[in-house]
């Protein structure tokens, strides 16, 4: 048990640094609102959740799972983040933001995630 706890955690660290760079990186380097880095992220690893549920079993080990599913992708997207920043343009008042931040996140990582995993069953059957 305990070398599960390590091995989403070693994931999860990994994918909390990977997100805050993004963010960094949007923000101070391209001047833009955190709201596109989350975006980015999440649409990134709704794309890389896609591949990997599309490979084989056989290449599915567990540890692979709870490392890079679990622990990189959960701490890399940014639900709550996103949450917490739709709350903000509502608060606000920015509806049209809230709406384009709503119906962009969840269009484009269904449409990255089913990408990712059509692509991952043509290279890897």
């Amino acid at each position: 048990m305990f070398s599960y706890i390590l091995i989403v955690g070693a994931g999860g660290f990994i994918g909390a640094l990977f997100r805050g760079l993004i963010v960094i990186f949007f923000v101070n380097r391209l001047e833009m609102l955190s709201m596109y880095a989350i975006l980015f992220v999440n649409v990134a690893g709704s794309f890389l959740a896609g591949i990997f549920a599309g490979l084989p079993d056989r290449i599915q080990d567990e540890y692979i799972k709870l490392f890079f599913i679990t622990g990189f992708l959960g701490a890399l997207t940014t639900f709550s983040s996103f949450s917490l920043e739709n709350l903000g343009f509502l608060k606000s008042g920015d509806y049209k933001y809230f709406a384009f931040n709503v119906l962009s996140n969840i269009i484009l990582t269904t449409v990255f995630v089913s990408a990712g995993f059509y692509i991952s069953k043509k290279v890897f059957s």
